[in-house]
């Protein structure tokens, strides 16, 4: 028998079909389509960046970084557009739950897994700077797994990870870390560098150094001082020194703090004083005065001892040469006792 279709029947049908259509992703996020070239995404990039030049206020800023991604949610710009609206909205704005909210509604959308951990990156440390714990070590396990995790992208990790109080975190990707310690990886996540004489093996020195002395901040944290002390001891001859012959990275006042952890003030004396009274650290003059107290029994004498201890550490700068305003080469040394500015700038 040969059935009729009425006008109605067919209006349910098509009814029926579009809900179909709409029900099938319900929960899910809205799949990304890019139909944009490379040519059309760095000039719209470039155009962001004047039209953050060109308005005033924050949240124009904001909009401006809003709206690129609702064009290009999806490209090797995604995550630097996601760190400055962390910065914008986050910092600036001091609204680092929204952007928090916002980034995760844009990850969700997500399908490229390049474009995804950029983007799982900049979450992390999001949710090192608010304290969200539980977020943030979900989201590090999960991270753990990337192959393609270079040496900048383990640090980051296990700083956010100090800086959040999550030592076993930190100590896990330290130790992921030594797959970092070849010039066969230098050499790869630096393509386009060309390393003069020694500097590869600076810069895995310092590679080696840096992570020593994250897990001894780890280990502090863990109250495993005695380990923490002798990995302490052992980043020093690693990590690169400034014009001042002060370790790099505040390792001085991290060490400084366990030493005064360990009861051993002498040492927490020497190891903090060049960090306040050189580099103006105010934790490790807080630490100074702690470490002071504890030998002296009182803090009695310690303004007389910061003004005894100053030439200990401080070093005369070498001469050198460098134009005035009207272009006339000056030394250094000619100016000897004289208030001297000296002005850096960019003249692009």
């Amino acid at each position: 028998m040969r059935r009729h279709v009425t006008p109605a029947c067919c209006a349910a049908a098509l009814l029926f079909c579009i809900l179909l259509a709409g029900c099938g992703g319900q929960g899910e996020p809205q799949q990304i389509v890019m139909d944009y070239t490379d040519d059309e995404l760095d000039a719209a990039w470039a155009g962001i960046w004047e039209g953050v030049d060109a308005v005033d206020s924050i949240e124009e800023k904001l909009a401006a970084l809003t709206d690129f991604l609702e064009k290009f949610p999806q490209s090797h710009r995604t995550d630097n557009a996601v760190n400055v609206i962390f910065y914008f909205q986050g910092e600036r704005m001091g609204d680092l739950d929204g952007a928090i909210d916002y980034v995760r509604g844009l990850r969700a959308k997500l399908t490229d897994p390049e474009v995804a951990y950029g983007v799982d990156l900049e979450l992390l440390k999001a949710y090192a700077r608010s304290g969200e714990s539980e977020a943030f070590a979900e989201l590090a396990e999960a991270l753990k797994a990337n192959q393609e995790r270079i040496f900048d992208h383990s640090r980051a990790i296990a700083q956010a990870a100090l800086e959040l109080g999550q030592w076993q975190i930190a100590l896990d990707y330290v130790d992921d870390g030594e797959r970092y310690y070849n010039e066969e990886s230098v050499l790869r996540e630096n393509p386009d560098y060309d390393f003069g004489p020694g500097e590869v093996t600076e810069t895995l020195n310092n590679r080696v150094g840096r992570f020593l002395f994250f897990r001894a901040r780890a280990e502090v944290g863990l109250g495993q001082l005695d380990d923490a002390l002798a990995h302490f001891t052992e980043a020093e001859d690693y990590i690169a020194r400034n014009y001042a012959d002060i370790p790099s990275y505040n390792l001085y006042a991290f060490w400084g703090e366990a030493l005064l952890d360990a009861g051993d003030f002498d040492g927490a004396i020497e190891k903090l004083a060049p960090e306040a009274l050189i580099m103006g650290n105010e934790a490790a003059m807080g630490g100074l005065l702690k470490a002071y107290t504890g030998k002296h029994g009182g803090g009695e004498g310690f303004d007389d001892f910061l003004r005894a201890e100053h030439p200990r550490y401080a070093r005369l700068m070498d001469d050198f040469e460098l134009p005035d305003y009207d272009g006339q080469r000056r030394s250094f040394a000619e100016l000897k006792g004289e208030v001297t500015v000296i002005t850096f700038w960019s003249p692009g």
